[in-house]
């Protein structure tokens, strides 16, 4: 058999669905875990496709615990 590779432009609108479908799981809490279970990907995938989308402000940056405790500080509305 000879395979052949799908088209650029279709593996990559794949790969956008793919990474929307993870930043829209993990945005409702849900674990990689779980994650990794719906979308049918390994735990390493799911990972690296939120890594990869915090790098590219595609979803938040996870905050440290000092600057968690700082904004709890904070006046409501500051």
């Amino acid at each position: 058999y000879r395979f052949m590779a799908e088209p650029r432009e279709e593996f990559l609108a794949r790969a956008a669905e793919r990474r929307a479908r993870v930043i829209e799981l993990r945005s409702t809490g849900m674990k990689y875990v779980d994650i990794a279970a719906e979308v049918g990907c390994s735990i390493g995938a799911v990972s690296r496709l939120i890594h990869d989308a915090r790098h590219h402000g595609e979803f938040p940056a996870r905050s440290s615990k000092s600057q968690q405790a700082a904004e709890a500080e904070q006046p409501i509305g500051a």
